[in-house]
């Protein structure tokens, strides 16, 4: 981590509300070890809410700081309909996983987090105490995840700006690794999703020119800086309002060779390309899923380009892409930076040499059901439906009356992105029912 990236996540890492389980000392809980298969198997092959809360409580007496317990317990006041209670649980999941030496701690965290962050609208004052589970959780999350690092820094940003501290909310967003310096060039065409295909100019120019003709005998268009809110980045083309090729470039300096991960959202086809070589990429034209790609990526030390290629029918395409250190990798004890980011210019000289392709970022193998279980969530937290379906479908039609898998289930029924929306909303509607059928005391 940067000194100035450290001091911009330290200067809002303070010990507040629910984040007093972290000390200000830097000690962290430690779970004693595996969920016991009491609580499991209430959990996820049960048929009644109440029992499978008795048999987390009796989890969390003997291991209260246990994360998978807690999330678990988060997820069964979700369905009893007590959302201060299941807030309460998640933020405690949260601080755990944060500093659990263990690989699930990672999509624990995550998911917990992006529950918490779509059910605070349900409960009153939700929102200062989920600021203040972020300031306080974010250095831990930093050094030991990074899904759940991602998810944190994008909510904390916004956050802030919202809080109207707005110069927090920068020096994080820039800090933090949201990369936002781009110089942006297109459309290209005059084809717009067919022509993403093709070779154009920025691909091959380095540095890029000042102006580049869009279509054969067509006027130089400028390049321009590309507007970022938030993390997010908009390629904003002047005097136009079509689709095409879009492309956006950043120099990197990588001041020290390691392993990086990199969170990359986009609607629309695109290419991550560094050094001329592609590194992943993903074609909406067949691929309508993932919403969310998670790689990892060793960089050598030096001077890198960047470039993001975007296929779209869209004027304005939008994407975000974020960086940090792999948490499997060991910190730099100097606190050197890793990388700085600047809009591409004049400064940067030849390639260098490409660096191997990506690798997806991957869940441990799951060592029981509820791990089972939290994989189907992050699956469908990162767009993939399909994914999600593939785990949670066989462990619905094992153990039916489940309200976990239930709730689940109805979730994809209702965001398939394959079927029409009157057939998602039957199908949801259908699971709904026999949820209610099966739980009455559940909220749905």
């Amino acid at each position: 981590m940067t000194p100035s990236r450290r001091g911009a996540i330290a200067r809002i890492a303070a010990c507040l509300g629910l984040a007093t389980i972290l000390s200000c000392s830097g000690a962290r809980p430690s779970p004693a070890g595996p969920v016991p298969p009491g609580p499991i198997e209430a959990f996820v092959a049960g048929t009644d809410i109440d029992d499978a809360a008795s048999a987390i409580r009796d989890g969390l007496s003997s291991d209260p700081k246990n994360p998978l317990l807690l999330w678990m317990a988060g997820e069964i006041s979700y369905l009893r309909g007590d959302m201060d209670t299941a807030m309460d649980a998640y933020a405690a999941a949260v601080i755990s996983a944060s500093g659990w030496d263990d690989p699930v701690g990672d999509p624990v965290a995550e998911a917990s987090l992006e529950a918490m962050l779509s059910l605070s609208k349900f409960a009153p004052g939700w929102e200062k105490r989920m600021a203040s589970l972020l300031e306080a959780s974010m250095p831990a999350l930093h050094g030991n995840t990074d899904g759940a690092w991602f998810t944190a820094l994008e909510a904390e940003v916004r956050a802030l700006a919202r809080a109207g501290r707005f110069e927090e909310s920068i020096e994080l967003r820039d800090e933090g690794g949201c990369l936002v310096n781009w110089r942006a060039a297109g459309p290209f065409g005059p084809a717009e999703i067919k022509d993403f295909d093709e070779v154009h100019d920025p691909e091959i120019d380095l540095p890029w020119k000042a102006a580049y003709a869009l279509a054969p005998g067509g006027d130089p268009r400028p390049t321009t800086g590309a507007h970022s809110w938030y993390c997010r980045t908009t390629i904003e083309p002047e005097d136009t309002y079509r689709g095409g090729t879009y492309y956006a470039a950043t120099d990197l300096s990588v001041h020290e060779a390691g392993e990086f991960v990199f969170r990359m959202s986009s609607q629309d086809t695109y290419a991550v390309m560094v050094d001329g070589a592609t590194v992943w990429s993903v074609d909406r034209r067949t691929a309508v899923l993932p919403g969310v790609s998670l790689f990892k990526l060793r960089l050598a030390a030096g001077e890198h380009r960047m470039m993001i290629k975007i296929g779209t029918r869209d004027f304005m395409p939008t994407f975000t892409l974020l960086w940090k250190e792999a948490s499997s990798s060991a910190p730099d004890p100097s606190g050197a930076p890793a990388i700085t980011s600047r809009e591409h210019g004049d400064g940067l000289g030849g390639f260098a040499s490409p660096p191997d392709p990506a690798e997806p970022v991957v869940l441990p193998p799951a060592r029981s059901p509820v791990e089972d279980l939290l994989g189907a969530q992050v699956a469908l937290l990162h767009g993939d439906m399909v994914g999600s379906a593939r785990i949670a479908r066989p462990m619905a039609d094992a153990h039916p009356g489940s309200a976990p898998l239930m709730a689940l289930l109805a979730t994809l029924e209702g965001s398939d992105p394959f079927v029409p929306w009157a057939t998602r909303m039957n199908r949801l509607r259908a699971v709904a029912e026999a949820m209610v059928e099966a739980h009455p005391e559940s909220w749905v």
